[in-house]
């Protein structure tokens, strides 16, 4: 797995309080300011910002396709709700994750994106692509067990050529269950991420149990 990628979904991921990452939820009361986020995420300038970002990723993951394009936003989630100052079209704080489909040589994939702005300005990294449920903070160590799996799978022995290019989500083992502030405190699920590996395409399937404390356990395993 790549060390730069990885490092970066690790301090972003730390910015974003697990209690706004329970699976499916993402509901952020109305803000007086919401008019103005609204017209900053869907100006010209944002749009070709987070599609150059989505497109790079893409790229990374399958070279070989050189027509990859951006199909447009098919969601966006708030973590922390924007704040702007007066005159300033940008917010100046806030988090969210905006979701953006690529049609892939033919597929399509999503790509999640997740804009941390603080006092020194956005930080801007690219999250799991595709479907996964699995709260931000968790991603990160979800994801080197991922990765360790489809190594042992395809037998590369370079971390360096493993990246995830895709996750869905699989089925609902154990209702999923959060308390009034969002937080997970039940529940178990399983999705498949799909690894490339040594240039070869290897599934895992990835359990995830909630453990009653905000967090998730998780179990790495060939699949089908």
């Amino acid at each position: 797995m790549r060390a730069g990628a990885m490092a970066v979904l690790a301090a972003l991921a730390a910015a974003i309080p697990a209690a706004a990452q329970t699976p499916g939820n993402g509901a952020v009361a109305p803000s007086p300011e919401m008019a103005r986020f609204q017209q900053y995420v869907t100006s010209p300038d944002y749009l070709k910002s987070v599609e150059t970002v989505v497109l790079g990723g893409e790229h990374d993951i399958t070279p070989e396709c050189k027509g990859a394009k951006a199909l447009g936003r098919v969601g966006l989630v708030l973590f922390a709700m924007p704040k702007f100052k007066d005159g300033v079209a940008a917010p100046v704080a806030g988090a969210w994750k905006d979701r953006i489909r690529v049609d892939r040589c033919g597929s399509q994939v999503t790509h999640n994106v997740l804009i941390d702005v603080e006092p020194d300005g956005p930080h801007v990294g690219l999250l799991l692509p595709g479907d996964t449920d699995l709260p931000v903070p968790m991603q990160f160590r979800a994801l080197q067990a991922g990765a360790e799996e489809a190594m042992k799978a395809g037998k590369c022995r370079d971390p360096n050529r493993v990246i995830v290019s895709n996750t869905r989500q699989d089925k609902v083992l154990e209702p999923v269950k959060a308390d009034p502030k969002g937080i997970l405190v039940a529940g178990k699920w399983r999705e498949v991420w799909t690894f490339r590996a040594c240039g070869k395409d290897q599934k895992v399937g990835m359990v995830f149990s909630a453990d009653g404390k905000g967090s998730a356990t998780f179990q790495a395993s060939p699949a089908k």
